[in-house]
């Protein structure tokens, strides 16, 4: 989807401050949003002309909808927010806890992808 310059600056500038929020690397945000890390990196560089799948992706992980409210500027998803919320309540500040709990969260995302797979496949 074609975007104006003014809402894509916009769109660039809450990819960088979510990822500069969240501290997480372009690997890491990529292994979330299912994207490759070059075409991770790229978009939270803000090096896109269109929305695509995988700046929808990306911006998913981050927990910024897409569909851009009558001012253009995204909104952050208030579900993400409560899960941002009781994750910092667990993090005990250090990069150790910040790795471990990442860690933990992929797995749980593997776990239900593979649970989802098996219910798909077994009705």
């Amino acid at each position: 989807m074609k975007i104006d310059s003014k809402t894509r600056g916009k769109l660039v500038a809450a990819i960088q401050q979510r990822v500069a929020d969240s501290g997480l690397s372009y690997s890491e945000i990529a292994r979330a949003a299912d994207v490759d890390v070059s075409q991770a990196s790229r978009i939270c560089r803000g090096q896109f002309k269109t929305v695509s799948q995988n700046v929808v992706q990306i911006c998913k992980a981050l927990g910024l909808k897409t569909e851009a409210p009558q001012d253009g500027l995204p909104t952050v998803n208030p579900h993400f927010q409560r899960l941002q919320n009781g994750l910092y309540k667990l993090w005990d500040q250090t990069p150790e806890d910040a790795d471990r709990l990442f860690q933990l969260l992929i797995q749980l995302a593997e776990i239900r992808q593979a649970t989802n797979s098996k219910g798909a496949t077994n009705p």
